[in-house]
């Protein structure tokens, strides 16, 4: 009798470890599939780290970021506008959240070439550039830089003039269309906020 209930304490007690390694098991599935559901199917061995992963994790450099904080553009938005401040505080939130080094760069910097030590230019919104600029970023861009453009980059020059889409053009290749016009319902376009791209746009 005391060899069964040592058994059964010996049960009782293993019980526990056992349902809580089965649920573990479970959580490691489920997350697992997560994974596959956001970034596709791909093989547990590429979750594991190798010896050139964490040689590259251990010994490469931070990437650094530049944002602009175009005088141009603010000088063309209304009186009392925060809409450039919202986008550059919202790409600041952004880079910070990946861990990127970034600066906060002026027009003159650009004008000057002082682009070379930044592994990506953000221009959030940057609807005003001067002539000196956009030659300076194609420049960038053709030594191996990147570049990161939103909102009508370019679109107007330092002096307000309209001057049309051929930043786009010029430096991504992208061909205008057309413009969509406010009252054109026949587009549905769903976009999901908190990101840089959809900062102060209303959810729906």
């Amino acid at each position: 009798m005391e060899v069964t209930k040592k058994k059964v304490s010996l049960l009782r007690q293993s019980f526990p470890l056992f349902l809580g390694f089965i649920i573990v098991l479970l959580a490691v599935a489920n997350f697992y599939l997560i994974l596959q559901g956001v970034y596709g199917i791909f093989t547990s061995d590429e979750l594991i780290p190798n010896i050139n992963t964490l040689h590259t994790f251990f010994t490469s450099q931070k990437q650094k970021v530049a944002i602009l904080n175009s005088i141009y553009t603010k000088n063309l938005l209304p009186e009392g506008s925060t809409w450039l401040e919202d986008n550059l505080k919202t790409w600041e939130k952004f880079t910070n959240n990946f861990g990127y080094e970034y600066e906060i760069i002026s027009d003159d910097l650009i004008e000057t070439n002082g682009l070379s030590e930044f592994d990506l230019l953000i221009l959030p919104g940057s609807k005003s550039l001067s002539d000196k600029e956009i030659i300076r970023i194609k420049k960038y861009l053709e030594q191996g830089g990147n570049v990161l453009a939103t909102s009508g980059t370019a679109s107007y020059s330092n002096d307000g003039k309209w001057r049309g889409w051929n930043f786009f053009s010029e430096v991504f290749g992208i061909r205008f269309a057309k413009e969509i016009k406010s009252d054109e319902i026949s587009k549905v376009h769903t976009i999901r906020g908190g990101l840089p791209l959809t900062a102060n746009i209303p959810a729906g």
